[in-house]
């Protein structure tokens, strides 16, 4: 009696957390998913959002950093850096509106709308 209750109580145990795992998995992925589709308006803020624009050696593309002074730094590609003739504007200052689109927590790509202030 004892070998039967000991079976179906580990039976029970790890059909519980086999469901409960895929249950987890499936809702990030979800998440994730919609990150990708859904572009923000950004800024929430009136005042813009600060950041430096950086241009990486033998690459072509123009990129917008938040947070570029700490390890926590959020990296945007700039889609219409022609536009705003932003890559004359290597390592400097900017406060800009625009459309991001969010790859993860610390990527994505920008659209830039408006420039509103440039600093040094």
């Amino acid at each position: 009696m004892f070998r039967i209750s000991f079976i179906l109580l580990i039976i029970f145990i790890f059909s519980g957390c086999q469901k409960e795992n895929v249950s987890k998995e499936s809702l990030i992925r979800n998440i994730e998913k919609d990150s990708v589709k859904n572009p923000i308006t950004i800024p929430a803020k009136p005042e813009g959002l600060k950041g430096k624009i950086e241009i990486y050696e033998n690459n072509p593309e123009v990129y917008f950093v938040l947070n570029w002074e700490s390890k926590s730094r959020i990296t945007y590609r700039v889609l219409n850096p022609d536009e705003f003739n932003l890559k004359e504007m290597k390592d400097r200052i900017l406060k800009l509106e625009g459309k991001i689109k969010k790859f993860s927590q610390w990527s994505g790509e920008i659209e830039v709308l408006k420039i509103i202030e440039v600093e040094n």
